[in-house]
């Protein structure tokens, strides 16, 4: 699921700019095993936008998770495209972006939160309240090659500030159709090598047969009334070193939630 209209600040004022970002110290945390999760999909944590801001408003609420959304912008003819305004923050370029990411997975993991991220494909221009859509068929090709340095990048930050649970594009069936989600997803693996958290395909409907070869779980979003909660589960399917099948059917009991 993606959150609706993301340029606006929600604060008035100037949007922050990730330009003289500077990263993090990633010491002190690991990826800590955890009977029970529970966690708030908090996007980016944007003042304004939402009840919580902080990792004390999540521990505060008694959850030990949060889910971030790294967003990656696109033009019209599926160009990745910087500069960019993503929950009221101005980033310049890729690598100030995934700065400010990772700094933001910093300070929920020193806090003692497991961190769930996913990569979310988005309009550059999108306008406030309007929920991102699929791609135009035409451009997705475009979009799926220029990611690959994008996808390299995010598994790099993702595994320097030990994210527990990487999505390396939320629902990518919705985004891109599901042939083409399977073809992107598969041709990612590689870049992934180098994390070592869980690896997450997050789908958007079960109701397809996807290609989850070489993924740790798949996520399945289970949306509230009039969009008041979020329920995301992972269910575990074979490990990345195990070849599995081709096509690979859903299973029913879900392991590992999160809730908004």
């Amino acid at each position: 699921m993606g959150a609706q209209g993301s340029n606006a600040s929600g604060g008035g004022g100037e949007s922050p700019d990730s330009g003289s970002c500077i990263p993090e110290d990633p010491s002190g945390y690991g990826r800590p095993s955890r009977d029970f999760l529970l966690g708030i999909k908090a996007f980016q944590l944007q003042p304004g936008n939402q009840s919580v801001s902080n990792a004390a408003d999540i521990k505060a609420l008694g959850m030990n998770a949060v889910s971030l959304s790294f967003q990656i912008p696109f033009d019209s003819g599926g160009h990745v495209r910087y500069p960019f305004s993503s929950f009221g923050t101005s980033h310049p370029t890729l690598e100030s972006s995934l700065c400010h990411i990772g700094n933001l997975v910093h300070e929920m993991k020193a806090a003692g939160l497991s961190v769930y991220l996913s990569g979310e494909p988005i309009y550059y221009a999108i306008q406030p309240g309007v929920e991102p859509t699929a791609l135009e068929a035409a451009v997705v090709a475009t979009y799926t090659q220029e990611l690959l340095e994008v996808m390299k990048a995010l598994a790099s930050t993702a595994e320097t500030f030990k994210v527990d649970w990487l999505a390396p594009i939320s629902e990518p069936d919705k985004y891109f159709g599901p042939g083409p989600a399977d073809e992107f997803m598969q041709e990612i693996r590689p870049l992934m090598e180098g994390f070592n958290g869980k690896l997450v395909w997050q789908v958007q409907s079960s109701d397809q047969r996807l290609d989850l070869r070489g993924y740790d779980i798949a996520g399945l979003a289970v949306l509230g009334a009039i969009w008041t909660g979020l329920v995301e589960c992972g269910t575990p399917i074979s490990r990345r070193s195990s070849p599995g099948q081709k096509q690979t059917e859903f299973p029913k009991s879900p392991t590992l939630n999160s809730a908004a």
